[in-house]
């Protein structure tokens, strides 16, 4: 990740935590979900699937072999940050 895009990730970061700030309790749970990536209600609500699927079912859902990566744009290649909440600082931060 060049330096460009690792001080971009940090303003965003920065104004996320402002945001954060004028929100009410519920209101930063759910931001906090939403950023992260962790929303609960999510897991209730997935399909059951059966034990066995059906081989036909297999084939359909195989991954193809992966792309060579360079042939992936520069563009595309290392965006791999996340973000996380420090609940001590009470500021969202860049996972490298």
């Amino acid at each position: 990740m060049d330096e460009k895009q690792l001080q971009m990730q940090q303003r965003v970061a920065k104004k996320l935590s402002a945001l954060r700030q004028t929100l009410t309790g519920d209101e930063r749970q759910f931001l906090d979900e939403l950023i992260t990536g962790r929303i609960a209600e999510v897991d209730s609500h997935r399909m059951a699937q059966s034990a066995t699927p059906a081989p036909d079912e297999v084939e359909a859902h195989q991954i193809s072999p992966a792309a060579d990566p360079s042939k992936v744009p520069q563009a595309d290649r290392g965006r791999t940050a996340s973000i996380k909440f420090d609940p001590d600082k009470e500021e969202y931060q860049i996972n490298r």
